[in-house]
Formats: structure tokens, C-alpha cells, sequence
């Protein structure tokens, strides 16, 4: 998928997850939080990836 996209900073299509986002004035952070087993409810999470957007600085960098 991120092969043929390039604004897909990461895509990990056989993984199951969620964002959580920190918003401020001063900045936007996003944390990729992802399922070991996404058929469990007791199923350990781990972050896979962070990204922030910088206030007046255009496009997401990895955190």
C-alpha cells in the first residue's frame, strides 16, 4: 500500500491497531498503537510508531 501511495508514511496491513493523538497549539503527536492479537479483549498493545506535526511546519516527522 505505501509502495503505491507515497503520503502513507507506514502501513502495516497484517497488524491491528489504533492512533491516539495529543493535540496543542504548538504541536499535533500521534501515537500508532497496535493489537498482538486483535481477536483477544485481553490482547497486549504495543506502540509501533509515534509521529508529531510541528506548529508552521508542513507534513508529519517520526518521533
Amino acid at each position: 500500500m505505501a509502495r503505491h501511495n507515497p503520503q502513507v508514511l507506514l502501513a502495516r496491513c497484517e497488524q491491528r491497531g489504533y492512533g491516539l493523538a495529543d493535540i496543542r497549539p504548538e504541536r499535533w503527536s500521534t501515537s500508532l498503537r497496535v493489537l498482538q492479537d486483535p481477536l483477544r479483549a485481553d490482547s497486549p498493545v504495543s506502540t509501533l510508531a509515534r509521529f508529531v506535526v510541528q506548529d508552521r511546519r508542513p507534513g508529519p516527522i517520526p518521533a
